[in-house]
Parts: structure tokens; sequence; C-alpha cells
């Protein structure tokens, strides 16, 4: 049975979901409204910064666990959204696991279709690992969830390089649509409309075929993947792509994990006031804390 915080922010939710499709500008100035209001953790620090030409946020708790890391890409669609906007849930994380974070500001879509996003989030883990030598976990929720995984891909293909492990959150994965759930949740995904996300799937690949394993890396191939915790609600129209990305990543010989969340909605971990958010991001917790360690 949900909390009532949880049922509260439910129908708050529900009711801010768009009935018609807005334009970009619209859809990134509420994305701010809604986002942008959680209070950051004042225990840990925020500054700006840039790595190489790209901005980011680092966020630092009081006493950080030394040579350990965490890359963060956040979730929008691949068309807004930034590091500013995600201090709240962020800092949250490096509170918890008290380690510090790097949070990217990747070129966003329509202006800067695939692969910039890509190439951002690759950069950056490149550099933080030629700089620090620490042991690097990526997260991401939504659409940076599919970054996520897309920067293990590129990597493991293009440099030998591994995360220590991947956390995704709601994970978008697969760009033609081809998930069950598209469908079947459209009726109660209190956050997502199909039409949305057709819309910021076609500003994000561009002239790109969708069908691409660098645009939805669940087509990709999986195997030599580090290991991957998946967090997702159980009423939202991407549930689809994290079940197959548990089938598929099992398959291919990756140790994953998948927590689906009844009765919760898209991205529902970085909801931290609820108590159903808390218990899953202490299980976030649990899986960074035992794979993001430095190898003897």
């Amino acid at each position: 049975m949900l909390s009532l915080r949880a049922k509260s922010m439910r129908l708050i939710l529900k009711r801010q979901k768009p009935d018609e499709e807005r334009s970009l500008e619209e859809d990134r100035e509420n994305f701010k409204k809604i986002s942008g209001n959680l209070p950051a953790s004042k225990k840990v620090s925020c500054e700006k910064i840039l790595i190489g030409d790209i901005p980011c946020l680092r966020f630092t708790p009081k006493l950080p666990k030394n040579g350990q890391h965490i890359l963060y890409l956040h979730g929008g669609g691949y068309m807004m959204g930034s590091a500013e906007i995600y201090r709240s849930p962020i800092s949250v994380i490096s509170l918890m696991t008290n380690t510090v974070i790097t949070a990217v500001d990747y070129r966003l879509a329509p202006e800067n279709p695939y692969p910039a996003a890509l190439e951002d989030c690759v950069s950056v883990f490149l550099a933080l690992k030629n700089e620090t030598g620490d042991e690097i976990a990526v997260a991401g929720d939504s659409a940076g969830g599919g970054a996520t995984l897309a920067t293990a891909i590129s990597l493991r293909d293009d440099y030998g390089l591994s995360p220590s492990c991947l956390y995704l959150i709601s994970p978008w994965l697969d760009l033609t649509h081809s998930g069950e759930s598209m469908e079947s949740k459209a009726e109660v995904d209190v956050m997502l409309a199909p039409d949305w996300i057709h819309t910021a799937a076609d500003r994000y690949r561009g002239d790109e075929d969708a069908n691409n394993p660098g645009i939805s890396p669940l087509l990709a191939n999986l195997e030599g993947l580090p290991p991957i915790l998946i967090q997702v609600g159980d009423q939202e129209l991407l549930l689809s792509d994290s079940e197959r990305l548990k089938d598929f990543a099992s398959e291919a010989g990756v140790e994953v994990e998948i927590e689906i969340a009844k009765g919760l909605w898209h991205v529902y971990p970085l909801f931290a006031f609820i108590p159903e958010a808390k218990k899953s991001l202490g299980e976030a917790v649990r899986f960074i804390d035992e794979h993001n360690k430095l190898k003897n």
C-alpha cells in the first residue's frame, strides 16, 4: 500500500500532466518548475565546474569517501533539464552514499541531436578517470538512464574501460517505442504521455534511425558490462524497457538487479521525501557501495 505522501504526490502529478502536447519552450519551463523547487541538502556543497569545455556541477559531502566517484546524467528526454535543476535529488544521493558526484550538463536536442549528449558524457567520464583514477559509478534517470547505458557501451567498445557499476532510474532505453508498456500503461502513467515520448525521440535522433544502438542502447550487445541496478515504477510507460534490459543483460552474463515498485511512477526514487523513494535510495546506496570500491 502506498504511503500517504506517495498518494498525495501521485495526485499532484496527475493533475499537472498536460492534456495536450506543449511546445519545447513550455516543456522546458514546466520541467524547471516541477524539478527546481525541491530543496537541496545543506550538508552537501555544490560548485559549478568545467571539465574540458563541458559544464558540470560538483556535489561534495563533508567527509567524502576516497577513491570513489559517481557520474550523474540527468533526465528530460534529451531535450530539457540540467544539473542545476537536479540539485535536490543529486545532493541527496551524494549525502546518502557519502560520495562526490559530478553531474553533466550535456548538450540538449534538438539544437544538438545524437550523438552530442553521448559524446559529452563519455568525455567527462574519461577526464575524471584520467585526472583522479577513482572508481566511477555512473547513474542516471529516464533519458539519463539511457545515456548511462549508452556511455558504458561506448566506453567498453571504444576505450576498453568500464564504470564500476550502473544505477538506472526508470531508464529510457528503446527509442523505437516497441515496449508493451507504451500502450498498456498509457492511461495510468501520471508523468509521461506516448506523444511526448515520440516527439522527444524524434528530436534526439535527428537524421539517425532509432534502431541505432547508440540511440536505443537496449538493442546493443550487452556482454561485458558492469553490474546494473534498475529501479522502475510499475505504473509507467517505460516499464518494458527496464524489464527487457533485465532479461537481455542476464542472458549476456551481466550481473543485474531490478526493483519494480508497485503503484509508483516514473523516476519515483528522485522524490526523496516519500518513504518508498527513501527505501529504494537505500538499496541504491547498498549497491553502489558494494561495487564502487578501489580494486586491489
